[in-house]
């Protein structure tokens, strides 16, 4: 069955009754998944690059939503937009003076935060391009092969392994790889629940054959 995240609408917050409506917010399910890996040798070097990309989908941001209960988060920053200059007494004849010019005050962004409850807000798109590893080898020449001391080897080839190297995405998370459920929820798939983003990590290799 299709996964997608739902939400209470109106009544009591943090619980659904039969006085409230659950609506459909976002849907997990990429348009699909793919798998690249692509192969290249000269001479004695040898590159591969192994590829992911995942196409459409959503993901719930959690990291993001817990951040606007202390202010924290970079849209709550306005100093950037324009100020406007308010009479003296805007407060009561104009309350909405200084945030014409499309300031928002910071109590505006306090609303989304609600605990864990789920916002729309935090619903983003979860396509991603991710280059998984990028090995290089080197094949040694066999007469280097023939000086190499402990044992008659046959072969010997040099190589570094890089993984997680480079992921494009518009998801403003760590990771758009959220591909494990969150907080032990099994029913959590693609939700980002404060998930130790994938380590980038650098590999040397020394292969020798006998």
């Amino acid at each position: 069955m299709p996964l997608k995240f739902f939400t209470c609408q109106a009544g009591t917050p943090g619980a659904c009754t039969k006085a409230q409506s659950v609506v459909q917010i976002g849907d997990v399910n990429p348009d699909f998944n793919m798998g690249i890996n692509t192969t290249a040798q000269w001479k004695g070097v040898g590159l591969n690059a192994t590829l992911s990309w995942v196409k459409g989908g959503q993901i719930y941001n959690y990291p993001r939503q817990w951040p606007f209960n202390e202010f924290r988060d970079p849209v709550i920053d306005q100093s950037s937009k324009p100020r406007t200059t308010c009479p003296d007494d805007w407060q009561t004849s104009d309350p909405r003076c200084p945030y014409t010019t499309g300031k928002k005050p910071t109590s505006y962004y306090s609303t989304f935060y609600n605990n864990f409850n789920a916002n729309d807000y935090f619903v983003e798109n979860g396509t991603y391009l991710k280059l998984r590893e990028l090995a290089l080898n080197y094949a040694l020449p066999a007469k280097w092969v023939a000086r190499i001391p402990g044992a008659d080897f046959r072969s010997a080839r040099l190589g570094l392994v890089g993984r997680n190297l480079w992921t494009q995405t518009n998801y403003t998370g760590y990771d758009p790889d959220v591909t494990g459920p969150g907080g032990g929820n099994p029913f959590a798939y693609r939700v980002d629940y404060f998930t130790y983003p994938a380590y980038r990590t650098f590999t040397a290799m020394l292969e020798l054959g006998f």
